[in-house]
């Protein structure tokens, strides 16, 4: 039966009609699609900027504090010079106001004779030498004169020997000397100066010993290279980018060549990483995958601390040389490295680094971290009491180096004085002989006990070079184990701090999120314990604390009194209630992390979560207690 046209018009239009539907819903099928990969792509680009913006300013963060440091130090430096020679200054007055009183005490006649007579005789004590000669001022001759026959008859009943005294009348002491003697012997060669500036002088240098301040140790830097550099004030003051070095997952320090192949072997190219210079101390090299083969490519450095590929340098540090390079190709340094720094080959995630760094088990991280970090501290406690012993005893063998200079110069000139005896011994009048053998032989025992401290003092300086030495090669041992424990430690916290945000990013909560729901800065422990009577197990709040910057109080029935404190601190890295969990950005991020983690690993007794804060939503009295044992449940799973 043939179609009429009516009927082959119809079946037209009911496959156009089909054809339209099906396309239709193809169309709408591609948008959905499309929308989706932008939503996809979209969010990826966000949290990809998010992560730079954040880089950004951590960065500029430790550029500011580094700045705040130098600025402090300069500041405390000026300080203390000005405290310096506002001291210096003093001394120096008094000094002047002491002279200008000494000058006035030769007035009183009575008090200027004894202390004249006194002088004599601790002279003639000090130089026992049967001839001397006197100096004073011109002044103080008469004075001198009438006191010299008191100071002989008892320095001659002391010594049991004669002494004769010779006043210089043609050589008198300066008219501006404030008082005193000068006694001198063998034509001059011997002298004991005993005026009243040489007396003040000698009691303001032994006053100044005490207001004198020690050396300075040198830093205990083997903790961080960024760390020492700033105590270090003979070093110039690194970059912020060179502090970052150590920190960067691409550099690899000191790692052998073997090893980097190792690394290296079967990567895409564009896979790099930085080392040490085996050639020479201060330069890199850069390892870079090209064509399926390691390319090694020198880092060079100028005089002006620069870092390039060539002799021009113009990058301040190797990470902003490697972040430059990271968007640009290297052909502009050499046409066939046409390749972009692509793939970082990471340390931290080297399995060969921490041995249970693949593990994913939240208990047994923190267990792992927990046996870092008192290891560490052990070997810090350990490191700090070495370079104690070591500072004293360096200490101690530059005061023996000395004393046994001293004794050096005392047995020298005891020596030189019993040949002085001998030859006066043979030159001498036979009633002179018997004094001078006398005087003699009491140098020689002085000489002999001096010779005999000295060789104590030898060797007591031996034993403390010996000891130093020992404590030196244990402290060099020590150095590369706390270096790699603090390594360790720190990759564990970071392992430890990613697995922690992404539990925090997996379980948002508006409420804990929020601190105006649980953030009283002005409360007091007695105020907060107020407004949580009566509260759920759970029922927290955060405070201002005075031993540290926040505490925790929450209502728990466990513990004592109903209530439970404990301190937050804040380090450098972030937020947390101890060691080495300070690492939570901000408290916002730890309460969300406690609010679905019992507070047992803090305090067996604390068997809560942080369930409900204080201005936020309270359980009904019918299912206080399900709620809690639901918590302590979710707890246990966790």
């Amino acid at each position: 039966m043939a179609l009429t046209d009516s009927d082959v018009q119809k079946q037209i239009k009911q496959m156009m009609g089909f054809i339209e539907q099906e396309a239709n819903e193809k169309v709408e099928e591609i948008d959905a699609k499309a929308e989706e990969e932008f939503n996809i792509e979209k969010g990826r680009l966000v949290q990809q900027q998010r992560l730079k913006i954040m880089e950004f300013y951590e960065r500029k963060e430790k550029q500011v504090e580094l700045q705040k440091k130098i600025q402090s130090s300069n500041l405390l430096n000026q300080a203390r010079l000005k405290v310096l020679q506002a001291q210096q200054q003093h001394i120096q007055n008094l000094l002047a106001e002491s002279r200008t009183r000494l000058a006035k005490s030769s007035a009183d006649r009575s008090n200027y004779t004894r202390v004249i007579r006194d002088l004599i005789i601790q002279a003639l004590f000090q130089i026992m030498e049967p001839v001397v000669t006197i100096r004073c001022r011109q002044v103080d001759l008469e004075l001198v004169e009438s006191v010299l026959p008191e100071a002989i008859a008892k320095y001659s009943e002391a010594m049991h020997k004669p002494c004769q005294i010779n006043v210089a009348k043609e050589n008198f002491l300066p008219a501006n000397t404030c008082g005193g003697v000068e006694l001198a012997a063998f034509h001059g060669r011997i002298r004991v100066n005993n005026t009243l500036e040489n007396r003040l002088e000698m009691i303001a240098g032994n006053k100044m010993q005490a207001l004198e301040t020690p050396p300075t140790l040198p830093p205990k830097g083997h903790l961080r290279t960024a760390r020492a550099a700033l105590n270090e004030s003979s070093t110039p003051i690194p970059s912020a980018g060179e502090l970052g070095l150590s920190e960067a997952e691409w550099y690899w320090g000191s790692a052998s060549r073997e090893k980097i192949a190792d690394l290296m072997k079967d990567t895409p190219d564009g896979t790099f990483l930085v080392r040490d210079a085996s050639s020479k101390a201060g330069e890199y090299t850069l390892t870079l995958r090209k064509g399926g083969r390691n390319k090694l490519v020198k880092i060079f450095r100028d005089r002006y601390g620069r870092y390039g590929f060539s002799e021009t340098c113009r990058f301040n540090s190797i990470p902003e040389l490697v972040q430059y390079y990271r968007s640009v190709s290297l052909e502009q340094y050499n046409p066939m490295l046409n390749v972009k720094l692509l793939y970082p080959v990471s340390r931290l995630q080297n399995a060969e680094e921490v041995e249970a760094s693949n593990s994913d088990d939240l208990g047994k991280m923190r267990k792992e971290l927990e046996s870092a970090h008192l290891e560490y501290l052990k070997r810090s406690r350990l490191y700090n009491l070495y370079h104690d012993d070591y500072s004293r005893c360096l200490q101690e063998i530059q005061f023996r180096k000395q004393a046994s200079d001293a004794f050096e110069v005392a047995v020298l000139m005891f020596e030189e004085q019993c040949l002085l005896h001998c030859k006066f011994q043979r030159e001498a009048h036979r009633h002179e002989i018997y004094c001078l053998k006398e005087n003699y032989n009491f140098l020689k025992s002085q000489l002999s006990k001096l010779k005999q401290s000295r060789q104590e003092s030898q060797e007591n300086l031996r034993v403390q070079v010996v000891l130093s030495r020992n404590l030196d090669r244990e402290i060099n041992v020590l150095k590369p184990e706390l270096i790699q424990l603090c390594k360790t430690r720190d990759f564990l916290q970071t392992k430890f701090l990613s697995t922690v945000l992404a539990y925090i990013q997996q379980h948002p909560s508006s409420i804990h999120a929020d601190s105006q729901q649980w953030l009283l800065p002005d409360c007091s422990r007695s105020t907060a314990q107020s407004l949580l009577a009566g509260k759920a197990d759970g029922t927290f709040l955060i405070r201002r604390s005075a031993g540290a910057p926040f505490a925790l109080t929450i209502a728990c029935r466990a513990v004592e009194e109903g209530f439970g404190h404990i301190l937050i601190y804040r380090s450098e890295r972030g937020f947390g209630f101890t060691e080495p969990y300070l690492f939570f950005p901000t408290l916002n991020d730890l309460v969300v992390y406690y609010a679905g983690h019992s507070l047992e690993e803090l305090n067996p007794k604390m068997n809560t979560t942080l369930a409900y804060p204080l201005h936020g939503p309270q359980p009904t009295e019918s299912n206080q207690s399900s709620s809690l044992c639901q918590g302590m449940a979710g707890n246990a799973v966790d």
